[in-house]
Order: structure tokens, then sequence, then C-alpha cells
């Protein structure tokens, strides 16, 4: 298995630097970040052990834009895995080996947050809704939706054309890519705000 961990990052420059110093203490695997245009372009301030990538967009273009950018780069350099996180430090990589070490033969694996304090009311409703909604539709148990911590098998996404740009996308995924067959993990992961 080769997994690559994919940031992407929008004005998050100072979050961002503490969660690659983070993540290097955790991990060796290789990081890509993709800065989706930041105001100020992102720049890398550590130098850790793993090998860092930094690609950019001239113009914010979306989160499904980086991503899906995230996954031709992973394909195209011999990647089987993907994780991603959000830059903005709203997932602990504390449990990266969790998703790293996953079995190999799993499509899936979210981070599931518990849907109590500190996350807003309105953000526990919408992702209870969506995850329902996708869960019922997919016929496969969806507990977080919205959750941006994931490790994908590269193989589940192949030839599947995807049409969204923005937050939608990882949704998107979900809808295309899974029925009741996939192999999915939930992995426990810390609720940020």
């Amino acid at each position: 298995m080769n997994t690559l961990i994919a940031i992407p990052a929008y004005n998050t420059q100072k979050e961002l630097n503490i969660l690659i110093n983070k993540l290097s203490e955790l991990t060796d695997l290789d990081i890509l970040v993709y800065d989706d245009g930041s105001d100020i372009p992102i720049e890398i301030l550590s130098q850790p052990e793993n090998t860092i990538k930094l690609l950019r967009n001239d113009r914010n273009k979306g989160k499904g834009n980086v991503l899906k950018k995230a996954f031709k780069y992973a394909g195209k350099n011999n990647y089987t895995h993907m994780i991603t996180i959000d830059s903005d430090l709203q997932h602990d990589p504390v449990t990266i080996d969790k998703f790293k070490n996953s079995s190999s033969d799993t499509d899936l694996v979210i981070g599931k947050r518990s849907f109590g304090s500190p996350m807003p009311l309105h953000r526990r409703l919408s992702n209870k809704i969506t995850s329902g909604i996708i869960s019922f539709m997919i016929k496969n148990k969806i507990y977080d939706s919205q959750s941006g911590y994931r490790r994908y098998k590269l193989s589940l996404l192949r030839d599947t054309n995807f049409n969204e740009e923005g937050f939608h996308f990882e949704s998107e995924i979900l809808l295309k890519c899974i029925d009741s067959k996939t192999k999915i993990e939930h992995i426990d992961i810390s609720t940020i705000y």
C-alpha cells in the first residue's frame, strides 16, 4: 500500500504549518499541499522529513477542484490510497495511523465525529440529515458525510466523472462511488470547532 496525504488549503497558512509539523511527528507518509488560490500564496515554513509537494491554483476554484487534482496527482505518481485532511486544524492528526493502517482492501475510511458539543446545532442537524439521506440512497451506512478526514482506495474513484467543484464534491463521491458492497470503515475522531 502506497499512501499519500493530501491537504486542500485556502488562506490557512498558520494552521497549515502547525498541521504539517504534527503530521511529520506522527508519520513518514508523503504529503501533498494544494493551495486553492490563497490571497497570500501558502509557503511550507518547516522542513520536515516527509516528502512534501506544494501545488497551486492561480485563483480560488473550490475544495472539489483541488481534491480532483490531488487524486490525479496520486494516480500519476503510483499511490494506491490517499488520505485527505483539512488544513484548518478541525481534524486532529493524532489518528493518522488509524487511517494509514486500516486494511488496504477497505475502499473508504471516514473520520466519524460526535454530533454533540462543540459542533454548532445547525451543523449537527445538517450532518445528521445529510448522512441519513446519503446512507439511504447508497444502501450503506455513512455516519459523518461531511467529514473531510478520509482515506480513499484510489481504484474506487477510477472511471468516475465528477461535476462538483466546491465542498459538495465529497458528497458526490459517496453518491457516485459507494453502494451496498463497498467496504467502509468509520474511525472515531475528535470534534473540533
